[in-house]
């Protein structure tokens, strides 16, 4: 067993810390909750980098007042299959899921419900609001926008934020087809994660000051987005960023502060029932059949299994939540950390 992988926490005490600290830091008991359960479930899934190494960076912003650990969510604009939520700087955890939670009851009556949610802040992944939807036997997509982490193709300073989008399709006997992805051919969190082992980032990842293509992650200056000249990943944070900020009349572009606790962040997300267009027995086999087409697929010389969309982290949730979470000794000095700091004993 690696040195990453040394300690190992039960899903249930790790959602119980979480969000005894968020209430210390003045959230409500639901909202912590709800906070909490959605940052476990992505470190049940594998998403190390989206689960509880947000809470100290949360905690951070609640304390400075850069987040409302008792916002006053506000619809701003509502109709038969459409909202507009205005966050009040709220844990973007908490809002996301308001917001998603509305499509899915709207689309109950409707069969198609989506919303927008401005004035937010970071949300974690977005894979989790599309599941709340695919939970229901609906189709779900989320999005969200930040502050400038890509540069154009042919540029080298950052001008959008590297907006991530999810969809998640229910399915039959198969698991939930789920995708989950940013526009950078690599997160700045992995970047970061390098930076702090001390390894060199594969070159193709980023750019430095000057706009060449680096492999040291200390000078990791701007991200470069996916797809042959980085045409692909560039234009769909485009797309992000008008439908999660511009739609929504939330920051976009290059007008957003950096930092941590980076503010007025914009979501967007939809709920879309397959029975507007077939039943849904006969859609859930149809998925199943061609999830299964790939997966059957013949294979390559060594290759032992193909996988689809959403499958390695529906493995690693089935075994993480048997067998615990492994947390990294970053991560578990970050959890004692904010735990001294609030007053709440992390125990492996």
């Amino acid at each position: 067993m690696t040195t990453e992988q040394q300690f190992i926490i039960k899903a249930e005490a790790l959602r119980d810390f979480c969000a005894q600290v968020l209430e210390k830091a003045n959230v409500p008991s639901e909202d912590a909750k709800v906070t909490a359960g959605l940052m476990v479930e992505t470190e049940l899934r594998g998403v190390d980098t989206h689960g509880v190494a947000r809470l100290a960076g949360a905690t951070r912003s609640l304390e400075e007042g850069k987040f409302n650990p008792r916002p006053n969510l506000r619809i701003l604009k509502e109709g038969p299959v459409h909202v507009l939520f205005d966050a009040d700087l709220a844990l973007g955890y908490v809002a996301s899921a308001k917001a998603m939670q509305w499509c899915i009851e709207r689309a109950k009556e409707t069969g198609f419900a989506m919303a927008g949610v401005r004035n937010s802040t970071h949300f974690g992944a977005a894979a989790s609001y599309a599941m709340m939807a695919a939970q229901e036997n609906f189709i779900g997509f989320a999005a969200t926008n930040g502050p400038p982490h890509l540069a154009p193709p042919g540029g080298y300073v950052a001008t959008h934020g590297n907006n991530p989008s999810a969809y998640a399709i229910p399915a039959g006997a198969e698991p939930m087809l789920v995708l989950d992805i940013a526009t950078s051919v690599k997160a700045f969190n992995l970047v970061n994660k390098y930076a702090r082992e001390g390894r060199s980032i594969p070159l193709g990842w980023a750019l430095d000051e000057e706009g060449n293509p680096t492999t040291d992650p200390n000078h990791a200056f701007s991200l470069m987005p996916f797809g042959e000249n980085g045409f692909k990943g560039f234009g769909m944070t485009l797309i992000m960023d008008v439908l999660a900020g511009v739609m929504t009349g939330s920051r976009f572009g290059p007008r957003f502060t950096q930092g941590i606790g980076v503010r007025q962040v914009g979501h967007f997300f939809y709920a879309l029932d397959p029975e507007l267009f077939m039943p849904l027995a006969e859609f859930k086999a149809n998925v199943d059949e061609t999830l299964r087409a790939a997966k059957d697929a013949p294979r390559k010389e060594g290759v032992t299994r193909l996988f689809v969309a959403g499958e390695p982290e529906h493995d690693q949730f089935q075994r993480r939540s048997k067998e615990g979470i492994p947390l990294s000794p970053w991560i578990r000095e970050q959890l004692e950390t904010v735990g001294r700091e609030f007053g709440v004993p992390f125990e492996r």
